[in-house]
């Protein structure tokens, strides 16, 4: 739709110089003002009254030897038929000729002021001022021939023609009617004033969102790239200083430098199906030349194709580096089990192998993004596993206990019996033990009376 709306340009400038062309061939053949009619009571000219003049007869009219004159009636007035039958025919020979060549010269001065003021010109505003000034010289030169009421046609005309273009062209410059028609004046007579200043994968001069068209200056500061779009041309612009074409804007800004991302990869399943969680930190860029990245050098044929394939294939390059670092750990941890991941440097290894993995990937698809480095941090099982591990744990520890105390009181059994004590007296001492031990715990509320510290004495070996 913008490349059918700037191609259109030169016709409807040839549309309006072809317009003025017709005025000024039609003034040009405008016939000279008839002379006042004269009265019976004006002075005759010097002769003899009513003598015919050399050349008429003496009815006025053509004679042999003379030369022809305007009819006129029994009274020596003009005949108003005849002149009018005259007029017409010398208006339609003048309509006949005019008007092709009006023609004629609104497409040969039409055509090239249409080209120089709808951008042929690549970023040569003076061809803006030579248009203007022939465009104003031709509309004086057609008020001269005609009369300077005639400015009272030519203006409206090239007012018209100007705000119908720039409606034309409002889809173009995304904003409002009036936004449509500033820019279109500013465009018209090539007046931008100010700059636009790139840095930080950003603009930041000026700091509004629309589209800026050209002509117009911008800097790309060091670490920045920058594509522009000129109807369906993309160009990409390194660091430096630059002019943009008419209509030509910044559509896409690239951020060169490192960029740094932390974030945690949540259930990542292992072999024997344990979840497990890792904190991830990586550095990536877009994989071209730091010398021309840095420096104010024009890049290469390389550097270019390779922001192209960033703005035209992958829309949000960071986001898919992102992705790829985490979908190559989940696809490695998914190959081993639970108990190989506790093992010592297990991180560093992890990485180094995420890191050649992913960097094989994009070399095969031939994306220009480029992982810098890659740590792995925290990598241990999920909250609801460990809970679950906690609470295994303490019911291992705990059947421990009880296995440790089983076997004391076992192996206490077993050297009783084989100092010769019998199983009255065991149970006895055992009993006595047990109370002896409630006794001491502060946590009971027991109390012995009298007769239970009777029966403690009556219990302890003699």
């Amino acid at each position: 739709m913008k490349n059918k709306i700037i191609s259109a340009l030169p016709l409807l400038m040839i549309m309006v110089m072809a317009a003025m062309g017709l005025a000024l061939a039609r003034a040009s053949n405008q016939p000279p003002a008839a002379p006042p009619p004269t009265g019976a009571a004006e002075a005759e000219p010097p002769g003899v009254a009513g003598t015919p003049t050399p050349g008429t007869d003496g009815t006025g009219q053509i004679g042999v030897e003379g030369t022809p004159t305007p009819s006129t009636d029994e009274a020596g007035q003009p005949d108003a038929e005849g002149t009018a039958a005259a007029e017409g025919e010398d208006a339609a020979d003048r309509i006949v000729v005019s008007y092709p060549l009006g023609l004629l010269a609104g497409i040969f001065i039409g055509y090239p002021l249409g080209q120089a003021m709808a951008g042929f010109s690549r970023g040569n505003r003076r061809w803006r001022w030579v248009a203007m000034t022939v465009l104003m010289v031709h509309v004086f030169a057609v008020s001269i021939v005609w009369g300077p009421h005639a400015i009272l046609a030519a203006f409206p005309t090239l007012i018209l023609t100007f705000i119908f273009t720039a409606i034309m062209l409002r889809e173009l410059y995304n904003g409002d009617v009036m936004k449509t028609i500033g820019q279109h004046l500013r465009l018209t007579f090539g007046y931008f004033k100010g700059f636009q200043i790139v840095n930080h994968g950003k603009m930041i001069v000026p700091t509004e969102k629309e589209p800026i068209f050209g002509p117009r200056i911008f800097v790309v500061r060091p670490g920045n790239a920058v594509v522009t779009i000129n109807r369906n041309k993309h160009t990409v612009y390194g660091p430096g200083f630059y002019d943009t074409a008419n209509f030509e804007y910044i559509e896409k800004i690239f951020d060169l430098s490192p960029h740094e991302r932390s974030w945690r990869i949540q259930n990542i399943l292992t072999s024997d199906r344990i979840p497990v969680q890792a904190r991830v930190e990586a550095t990536y860029s877009i994989d071209i030349n730091r010398l021309f990245a840095y420096n104010d050098q024009d890049f290469t044929d390389n550097e270019r194709n390779r922001i192209l394939i960033l703005h035209r294939e992958l829309a949000d390059w960071q986001a898919l580096a992102v992705d790829m670092v985490e979908q190559t750990l989940r696809d490695i941890i998914n190959v081993r089990r639970f108990e190989a991941l506790v093992q010592p440097n297990l991180h560093q290894r992890l990485a180094r192998e995420v890191l050649a993995a992913v960097t094989q990937q994009l070399r095969a698809r031939g994306w220009p993004i480029r992982i810098d480095h890659i740590v792995i941090k925290d990598l241990q099982p999920a909250q609801e596993m460990l809970t679950a591990m906690g609470d295994r744990w303490n019911e291992v520890q705990r059947a421990a206990a009880w296995r440790t105390i089983l076997d004391a009181i076992a192996r206490g059994y077993a050297n009783a019996r084989a100092l010769g004590m019998t199983e009255a007296e065991l149970q006895a001492e055992v009993l006595r033990y047990t109370l002896e031990q409630i006794a001491k715990d502060p946590t009971t509320s027991i109390m012995f009376n009298r007769e239970l510290n009777e029966l403690m004495a009556l219990l302890r070996p003699h």
